[in-house]
C-alpha cells in the first residue's frame, strides 16, 4: 500500500495499492515532461472516462458503458441510503446501503461485468484540491459531470474546462424532458451554456420521484454523446456531436401539453459570453 492520504477522498477498492499516489506524482512534473511521456491519446473507445457522480444518472450511464469495454474511473462522495432504492432511483439493492456509491457502482458492474475495469473514488469534488482532481483525469478522454449540485457543477467547470471535454446531463421535471451540455475547451462552458453566474442559479430534481425509464432514456442518450466524442460508433452515430459548435442537445421522453410526439433532439448552438470568468474572450 502507499503511504498517500487525502483528506478530502481516497480510492476504495477492497485492498491493493493506491492509484493516486503515482498520479499525484507524475502532476507534479514540468508539463513539458507529462507531454513527452503522455502523447495525446489517438480517437478511440480506449480512452477512459471520468464519471463525477453515482447518483441515478451516473449509475445508469456507468452500466452502459462500462460493459462495452470503457474504461471508467468514477467519483461521488456518499454512500448508499435506504432512499436510493426507490423505484426511479439508481439501481443499487439492499446489500449497497451503507457502501460508497462510488464502490456500490463498482461492485454491480464486477457482477454482470466480470471484464469491466472501474475504479472507485469517494471524494467531494468542491473540497478535493484541484490537483487531486486533475490527476484524476490523467489519460482520460471525455468527463461526465452527472452531480445535481449547483456548486460541485460549477468546480467541474472551472478545474476541467480547459483540458477535457465535458457533458453535462440532467432531467427536467419527472425527468420528460432533459438535457445533455457539451463543454469542450475553446467553446461555451458551464456557466455560458446555461447562462447562469452562480451555484444557486442550477436547478436540480432534489431527489423528485421520476421513472426509472425516463432516466434511462436520458442516460442512454448520454452514454451515445460520450462515445461519440471518443470516436466510437457502436451505439450509432451521432453526427452533430462531432460538430465542435454543437453544445446543447434537448431531449423529450413523453408526450405533453407541448409535446405531442415530436421525440427528435434538438441540437442548439450556444455561445460564450464575453465576460464569462472562465471562458469568456481575454
Amino acid at each position: 500500500m502507499s503511504t498517500f492520504s487525502s483528506g478530502f477522498g481516497r480510492f476504495v477498492p477492497a485492498a491493493g495499492p493506491d492509484p493516486l499516489y503515482g498520479l499525484l506524482a507524475d502532476r507534479a512534473e514540468s508539463e513539458a515532461a507529462r507531454r513527452r511521456r503522455n502523447p495525446p491519446l489517438p480517437p478511440g473507445p480506449t480512452a477512459p472516462v471520468l464519471v463525477l457522480g453515482a447518483g441515478r444518472m451516473g449509475t445508469w450511464v456507468s452500466n452502459i458503458l462500462a460493459p462495452m469495454g470503457v474504461s471508467l474511473v468514477v467519483l461521488d462522495r456518499d454512500v448508499v441510503e435506504p432512499h436510493n432504492l426507490e423505484a426511479g432511483s439508481a439501481p443499487f439493492g439492499l446489500a449497497d446501503v451503507g457502501l460508497p456509491k462510488a464502490l456500490a457502482v463498482a461492485n454491480n458492474l464486477k457482477q454482470f461485468a466480470p471484464r469491466a475495469h472501474v475504479q472507485a473514488y469517494q471524494g467531494d469534488i468542491v473540497l478535493m484540491p484541484e490537483p487531486e482532481l486533475l490527476a484524476l483525469s490523467q489519460g482520460v478522454g471525455v468527463v461526465l459531470g452527472l452531480v445535481d449540485a449547483g456548486e460541485a457543477l460549477l468546480r467541474i467547470n472551472e478545474v476541467f474546462y480547459r483540458h477535457l471535454p465535458i457533458v453535462y446531463a440532467a432531467g427536467h421535471h419527472g425527468a420528460r424532458t432533459g438535457d445533455i451540455l457539451i463543454s469542450r475547451p475553446g467553446g461555451a462552458c458551464f456557466r455560458c451554456l446555461l447562462g447562469i453566474d452562480t451555484a444557486d442559479s442550477v436547478q436540480t430534481l432534489n431527489g423528485e420521484i421520476t421513472h426509472g425509464i425516463d432516466i434511462l432514456k436520458l442516460s442512454e442518450y448520454c452514454a451515445r454523446v460520450t462515445l461519440a466524442l471518443l470516436r466510437d460508433q457502436r451505439l450509432g452515430q451521432i453526427g452533430e456531436v462531432l460538430d465542435e459548435g454543437v453544445n446543447f442537445i434537448f431531449l423529450r421522453n413523453r408526450v405533453s401539453p407541448g409535446n405531442l410526439g415530436n421525440f427528435a433532439p434538438q441540437f442548439l448552438r450556444i455561445d460564450r459570453r464575453c465576460n464569462c470568468p472562465v471562458c469568456g474572450a481575454r
